[in-house]
């Protein structure tokens, strides 16, 4: 028997779906936060029409990008955590140097 509503398993086929109860419809979460347009289905007997949403090439990028954000936000690199990196390496180059510097400076106060 074939059921005409959302199936829970399209969760799992399709990460990028989520599904408003409020118009009764799924949508492409990807597409919706990016510049791509949205997709909206809700004729639940061609379910074929969520794969080829999938493979097409504006909502695929929008699908790579979010999944590229998500593996960024799960190992915690985000823009402020890479400035924050960079800037604890600066910290310690600049520590470095100065360091050589008051070693040279000590030496010649030595010298006269």
């Amino acid at each position: 028997k074939y059921s005409r509503d959302f199936q829970y398993d399209w969760f799992h086929k399709f990460p990028w779906l989520e599904y408003d109860e409020v118009e009764k419809s799924a949508k492409c979460f990807a597409c919706s936060i990016s510049n791509h347009g949205k997709f909206e289905f809700k004729t639940w007997k061609n379910s074929s029409l969520l794969k080829v949403h999938s493979n097409n090439k504006k909502p695929k990028l929008s699908i790579e990008k979010w999944i590229n954000f998500l593996t960024s936000k799960r190992k915690n690199t985000s823009v402020l955590g890479h400035v924050q990196s960079q800037h604890a390496e600066e910290v310690v180059k600049w520590r470095t140097y100065l360091r050589y510097l008051f070693q040279t400076v000590g030496f010649l106060a030595k010298q006269g």
